[in-house]
């Protein structure tokens, strides 16, 4: 008979569960564990009502990245556990699709808005570094709470993407510089560049954003990876802002995140 108890899953409890596992049990993924750690450090672990498995050999069958987030961080978590499973269940259990946090973001553009909450958030974690915002530490209520805190999120997909389809300029790194760019500085400001982006009109011969969509459209060379592109629209946001005109927008391999002209904390920065 499976039987289910609530209790408090602390990190001698977590090692104990964790010390008898199937030897065909997946291999602990460090990531998904260190996401969950940072949320139970946090606070933000809530009581889950998917339980931790125990066969009735005594063996963990579901529920050991929990458990070494719970050793990672420290903290004592509550849990359900459900005991007395038949160990011939094991291929069955936890193998859904894992919910994104764009499942939970409203309107038609909830991926590329989830999308660019992540890249914000991990450009924050890491703003002069190398972004890799599809693996950063970035937990679903992160995503979700940064998007609930500022309307431009919504306000500013529409735009966002049919700046896409006029210019081809990829959505995630435009939405979230735009976000970490456009709160320190004239509403206005903001606006022009978002719309000379989408139609192109009357932008004059180095006009920054000239130079951005046809590095986009004309696409000379392979635009690769999320940094490159992250860079090309700091850079032509940059010069704009400061009345710059550009010949072509560079990137360099070796280089690290350009400072962003009106996100916060940031300084003015040189257009290269």
């Amino acid at each position: 008979m499976i039987t289910y108890d609530q209790v408090d899953l602390t990190p001698a409890l977590a090692a104990e569960l964790l010390a008898n596992t199937p030897e065909h049990q997946r291999k602990i993924t460090k990531l998904h564990v260190t996401r969950l750690a940072r949320a139970m450090a946090a606070g933000e672990y809530l009581l889950n009502p998917q339980p931790l498995i125990i066969d009735t050999t005594g063996a963990l069958m579901d529920g050991q990245h929990r458990c070494a987030a719970v050793i990672q961080s420290g903290v004592t978590i509550a849990v359900v556990i459900a005991r007395g499973v038949d160990p011939t269940v094991f291929s069955l259990v936890d193998t859904g699709k894992t919910r994104q946090a764009a499942q939970f973001v409203e309107g038609p553009w909830g991926s590329t808005i989830a999308a660019a909450a992540r890249a914000v958030l991990a450009f924050r974690l890491n703003p002069e570094g190398r972004l890799n915002y599809t693996r950063a530490l970035i937990t679903n209520k992160e995503i979700l709470d940064e998007v609930a805190a500022d309307a431009e999120y919504q306000l500013v997909a529409p735009q966002i993407t049919a700046i896409r389809r006029a210019a081809r300029i990829t959505s995630v790194p435009l939405m979230a510089v735009h976000i970490l760019a456009s709160r320190n500085v004239d509403p206005d400001k903001a606006s022009l560049w978002l719309s000379g982006l989408e139609t192109g009109e009357a932008l004059a011969k180095g006009d920054p954003r000239l130079v951005l969509r046809n590095r986009w459209i004309q696409d000379t060379s392979p635009i690769r990876g999320v940094n490159q592109q992250w860079v090309y629209v700091v850079k032509a946001w940059n010069a704009w802002l400061a009345g710059t005109e550009m010949k072509q927008v560079r990137f360099r391999s070796n280089e690290g995140l350009p400072p962003i002209t009106g996100a916060a904390g940031a300084k003015a920065a040189k257009a290269a």
